[in-house]
């Protein structure tokens, strides 16, 4: 584009017309190419023939099988602490409580990316993220009980990209997710009885017992990707659609697009909206995600990104990002600002606030039935629920991205 523009206004600039030529060749554009050429004054193709030579003796295209590396890593804290008082509320019709709550992430990825051909690019890439938090269980009447609870998770992430002539893009991802979680388990064991007087109050229970283990639960999760866009003067427009395995008991599958609106024909300024649908076995839900980014001044550039919907169990398009933890996220808003030191250097920082819902057992007072151990005899029935609590997320993350 900025090619054609000094062309418009120099029609017979050598280097405009010499750079047109071999970005429409290195785009996989031929045809738009010798188009072009067949237009150009004899100067100008001339300069395009001494740099045909030039490709023929290197028998191709200039490319890097490695082109560079991305590093970012941070730390989150949330408010569960703050009012983990409210979360298991204790009325007379409930028995005991149990959750997990979060305190702490951290996390860590490697990034590297290349080019296996002109038309075709690489990524890969390895997270590894550490959950800090605890179990907490709680009687009626008694104290509140708590034990750490920790979930180390490995991810590998692989990306391929193929470009074609007239400039299509087809993305496959791929992605895998180890983690282990190391908790404690916690339950009761009392004893309750009464006369043939069917009453609540009648019923004598003996001291509650409470017992404890601490157990380790190890499992992989993986998701898929594909996406297929295409530059269309200045949007840019990109259809996806992914599945995966969450627990061997969830099969998430999400399908949607995105509509990318570049003002300056580049990414240098780009509004985002993206939104696609996600079904699994549980439940079908719509989520919408809007980012906007660009060049604040010079050397400094910004993205700020905001997702409205439950993103449970969805992946984030072209980045190594699964949701595949069991709170649930109603919203995450971002906001990143980066600072370009040279042309081979940039770094960055970004701040991320997630609204979740979390979710803990409740076991509450349910009716008195006879027992039949003991005709005549009566005895507590008690139902276990699930209720939910909500709490905030605060992410800080620094990044590094170095091209050699």
């Amino acid at each position: 584009i900025q090619y054609k523009k000094a062309l418009n206004m120099v029609p017979s600039d050598i280097n405009a017309a010499y750079y047109l030529y071999f970005s429409a060749i290195n785009g996989g554009r031929a045809a738009v190419a010798n188009k072009k050429y067949e237009s150009f004054a004899k100067e100008q193709q001339i300069s395009i023939l001494k740099g045909l030579e030039l490709v023929q003796k290197s028998d191709t295209i200039s490319h890097k099988y490695l082109i560079g590396s991305y590093v970012e890593m941070g730390t989150s804290f949330t408010d569960v602490e703050q009012h983990k008082d409210d979360i298991f509320l204790m009325d007379n019709s409930i028995l005991s409580s149990e959750g997990d709550l979060r305190y702490q992430q951290n996390y860590f990825n490697l990034q590297l990316f290349g080019e296996l051909s002109p038309y075709v690019s690489w990524k890969a890439s390895y997270a590894l993220h550490q959950i800090a938090g605890v179990t907490q269980f709680q009687i009626k009447n008694y104290p509140i009980s708590s034990a750490p609870l920790e979930i180390i998770q490995h991810d590998g992430y692989g990306e391929l990209s193929f470009f074609s002539g007239d400039g299509w893009n087809f993305s496959v991802e791929g992605q895998f997710l180890s983690y282990t979680k190391t908790a404690t388990d916690f339950w009761i064991d009392s004893i309750g009885y009464s006369e043939p007087i069917v009453e609540e109050d009648s019923i004598l229970v003996e001291e509650v017992f409470t017992e404890h283990q601490v157990y380790s639960y190890s499992n992989t999760d993986y998701v898929f990707n594909v996406s297929l866009s295409k530059k269309v003067n200045i949007l840019d427009l990109t259809a996806f659609a992914a599945y995966g395995s969450i627990g061997q008991t969830q099969n998430p599958f999400q399908i949607g697009g995105e509509v990318s609106i570049l003002p300056n024909g580049s990414y240098d300024l780009y509004l985002t909206n993206r939104l696609f649908w996600f079904h699994d076995d549980l439940d079908d839900r719509t989520i919408y995600k809007v980012i906007a980014g660009g060049k604040i001044y010079k050397k400094f550039g910004f993205e700020a990104a905001a997702t409205f919907g439950n993103i449970q169990y969805t992946k984030e398009l072209h980045q190594p990002i699964f949701y595949n933890w069991s709170d649930e996220t109603k919203f995450k808003g971002d906001l990143m600002l980066s600072y370009r030191i040279n042309p081979h250097l940039t770094l960055a920082a970004r701040y991320q606030l997630t609204q979740k819902t979390g979710k803990y057992l409740r076991v509450e007072y349910d009716g008195i039935s006879a027992n039949t151990d003991f005709p005549g005899y009566y005895q507590r029935e008690y139902k276990a629920g699930i209720d939910a609590y909500q709490f905030k997320q605060h992410f800080i993350l620094l990044s590094i991205n170095w091209v050699f």
